[in-house]
């Protein structure tokens, strides 16, 4: 079965967390940000983390949820930080802590 796609009859992640593919999509736009900014194409882009391009692609276009170890690869392959494409994914979907220091 291809990835991605949940098996007929079972429940998609997205049920279980309706987050989600709002975290796909801004890791999405990061990683595509990330990408023109190295000035590298989609394939070479793939080429550098050692992964197919159509999967390169897949993330690119937020839909799937890559491994930490996968976005460590897409980070170096880019020269990007590692923590600028991921950080805060976690909170999106959370209320504010209206007590956290502002920046």
């Amino acid at each position: 079965m291809p990835a991605g796609r949940p098996r007929r009859g079972s429940r998609s992640r997205d049920d279980a967390d309706p987050d989600a593919p709002a975290r796909r999509e801004l890791l999405a736009r990061r990683v595509r940000a990330a990408r023109a900014l190295s000035g590298l194409t989609q394939e070479e882009a793939a080429h550098r983390a050692r992964m197919q391009t159509a999967v390169y692609s897949r993330i690119e276009r937020g839909e799937v949820d890559p491994h930490i170890s996968t976005m460590s690869r897409i980070a170096t392959a880019l020269a990007f930080p590692l923590n600028e494409l991921v950080v805060d994914l976690d909170r999106i979907g959370r209320p504010r802590d209206p007590n956290a220091e502002r920046n």
